[in-house]
C-alpha cells in the first residue's frame, strides 16, 4: 500500500511532464530514424531499470528510481535517449523529486572520431533550481575501442539556461529568476566488461562556465542474472562549485536496482 501511496502522491503536474517528455523522446527517436538513409539497418537496444526501497517504524521512508536507457546504431550514426525519475519520502515529507530527459548523437566521422550533440532538461526541486536545460555540440575520439574495453572522451561549447528558485525550500518559493549562460563541456566515458556476465562503467562530465563548474559522475557494476533479467548497484555523484543558496555542493545517491533489457 505504501508504494501505491508513494505513486499517487506524485502530483498530476509532475505526471503532465512525464508525458509530455515521452512524447518528445518519441518525437526524437522517430526523427533521428526518418533523416537517415532507408538502406541502412537500424539496431536498436535499451534498458529498463528500476530500485528502489520501503521502511516503516520508528522510520517511515520510500524511495522510487525509475530510468529508461534507448540505443539506436544505424550506419555511422548512434542516438542515446534517456529518461530519469526519482521520488522519496522521509515520514511523509517528499525529501526528493527529480525527472531528467536527455538525448545525445554521435556521428562516426573516421575511425575512432566523431562528432556529437548533446541537450538536457533538468528538474530537481530539491537541487535549488526549477529547472535546467544544457546544450552542447563539439567533437570527440575513442581512446581505447577494443570487444572488452572501451574509453572515450569528447568535449564542446555549450549553453544553459535556468531557472533559479528565490526561496529556501521548494514548499515557500516565491517566484524564479531566470539565467543564461555559454558553457564548456568535456565528458569521458569508460565501458568495460570484466566478464561475459559483469559489466563496468563510468561517465564523468564536467560543465564549466564563468559561474560555476558542475561535476556529474555515474559508477556502475551490472551482473547478468538470467536471460534480460540483470542486477546493479550504482553510485551517481553531482557537485556544483557555486549553489544556490541554502544547498549543498555535493549530492551523492547510492542505489541497487533490477535491469531489463530489451
Amino acid at each position: 500500500m505504501d508504494w501505491v501511496n508513494c505513486v499517487l502522491n506524485i502530483n498530476v503536474y509532475n505526471f503532465n511532464k512525464l508525458i509530455v517528455s515521452l512524447s518528445l523522446l518519441l518525437f526524437l527517436l522517430q526523427y533521428s530514424i526518418s533523416i537517415k538513409s532507408e538502406e541502412m539497418k537500424s539496431a536498436f537496444s535499451g534498458q529498463l531499470d528500476i530500485g528502489g526501497s520501503l521502511t516503516s517504524g520508528n522510520t517511515d521512508t520510500t524511495r522510487l528510481d525509475v530510468e529508461i536507457n534507448i540505443r539506436n546504431l544505424k550506419g555511422r550514426f548512434e542516438d542515446n535517449f534517456r529518461v530519469l525519475g526519482a521520488f522519496s519520502k522521509d515520514n511523509k515529507e517528499t525529501t526528493e523529486q527529480r525527472f531528467l530527459i536527455s538525448y545525445e548523437s554521435y556521428l562516426e566521422l573516421r575511425k575512432n572520431l566523431f562528432g556529437f550533440s548533446y541537450i538536457k532538461f533538468d528538474d530537481d526541486n530539491f537541487s535549488g533550481f526549477n529547472y535546467e536545460i544544457e546544450a552542447s555540440a563539439g567533437s570527440g575520439y575513442k581512446l581505447i575501442n577494443e570487444k572488452d574495453l572501451r574509453i572515450l572522451i569528447q568535449g564542446g561549447p555549450g549553453y544553459r539556461y535556468s531557472k533559479k528558485i528565490n526561496g529556501t525550500l521548494p514548499q515557500v518559493q516565491t517566484n524564479t529568476l531566470s539565467n543564461s549562460t555559454l558553457t564548456a563541456r568535456g565528458n569521458i566515458r569508460l565501458e568495460y566488461d570484466i566478464s561475459d556476465d559483469v559489466f563496468l562503467s563510468n561517465n564523468l562530465s564536467i560543465t564549466w562556465d564563468s559561474q560555476r563548474t558542475r561535476i556529474d559522475e555515474n559508477i556502475s557494476l551490472t551482473n547478468n542474472l538470467i536471460g534480460n533479467i540483470l542486477t546493479r548497484i550504482s553510485l551517481n555523484i553531482r557537485h556544483n562549485t557555486n549553489p544556490p543558496e541554502f544547498r549543498k555542493k555535493t549530492d551523492t545517491n547510492t542505489k541497487v536496482s533490477i535491469v531489463y533489457n530489451f
